[in-house]
């Protein structure tokens, strides 16, 4: 749908959008409290994967829209890509109902499909789901698990190859453990790294990542506190390596907000993703 009394402009680092933008996000969600300059500013520009790549919608001068979305590295079927991560999305209440999100996210995907980005991909909520997936056409790859577990994870390394996997290098993980909203710790188990991370529930930590990798097990070792949890901790994402010992599947009637997988090709419409090829994590999305 057209926007004929609206003006689109490609997101900038201009300072007085950028505080125009963070505003904005206060405004459409005013109980997000980490929704601070410092987190996303660290966000939309200190990654060292590329800026953020979105649309916004002006009304003379007022933001009314806003979506972006946030360039990552991928190993897809077997060849390294530049992916975005489906992020940040923003309406003004007097300006939902005319097919805006729509109209903005198509726009960013064409500026993301020209520098280069192959693919997008995102975790929606119950509410979102369909608006992807009917109005932008991705797939629902798959609803994420959500485990309750405790004592030690471990990998049973799989045969076969993962046809989609977020990948992490020094610089990009360093970045992303330097979240000002969120205060990390990690522990060892016998055979990985676990990055740990708060929840909204008292008592309870969320395992963001479990990882051997030896480069990736420096940075963390480096850059975070040790600390040994030994409470229940919740896992969320998909995998075929990753075995728990004592833990049990959160029912989906009992689930704050499930959260889906969702992909789009942006020059191949038919591709897909098989779920049962797929390792993701909290790590990969901005859970929290």
């Amino acid at each position: 749908m057209s926007q004929p009394s609206l003006r689109l402009q490609p997101v900038s680092s201009d300072s007085t959008e950028f505080q125009k933008t963070v505003a904005f996000m206060h405004l459409v969600w005013p109980g997000n409290t980490r929704l601070t300059s410092e987190y996303m500013r660290w966000l939309y520009f200190e990654n060292p994967s590329g800026a953020v790549i979105g649309m916004n919608a002006w009304e003379n001068e007022k933001l009314v829209g806003h979506y972006v979305v946030v360039p990552i590295d991928a190993s897809f079927k077997g060849q390294s890509k530049k992916a975005a991560l489906s992020l940040n999305t923003a309406v003004h209440p007097d300006f939902r109902g005319r097919g805006l999100f729509k109209t903005l996210a198509e726009a960013a995907y064409e500026i993301a499909a020209k520098q280069g980005v192959d693919h997008i991909v995102g975790v929606a909520n119950a509410n979102s789901t369909a608006g992807f997936t009917r109005s932008l056409k991705f797939q629902l790859v798959s609803p994420l698990a959500a485990r309750i577990f405790i004592g030690s994870p471990h990998f049973e390394l799989s045969s076969q190859p993962m046809s989609w996997k977020r990948t992490w290098n020094s610089a990009s993980l360093s970045w992303r453990l330097k979240n000002p909203a969120c205060p990390y710790t990690y522990q060892k188990q016998p055979d990985l790294f676990e990055i740990d991370g708060p929840t909204p529930y008292p008592g309870l930590k969320a395992a963001l990542s479990l990882t051997n990798d030896p480069e990736q097990c420096k940075v963390i070792e480096k850059q975070l506190v040790s600390r040994k949890q030994i409470q229940p901790r919740l896992w969320i994402g998909l995998s075929r390596q990753v075995k728990f010992g004592a833990s049990f599947s959160i029912p989906k009637s009992l689930r704050k907000a499930p959260l889906n997988l969702i992909f789009r090709s942006l020059s191949r419409p038919e591709e897909k993703l098989d779920p049962e090829q797929v390792e993701f994590s909290g790590i990969d999305f901005d859970v929290v």
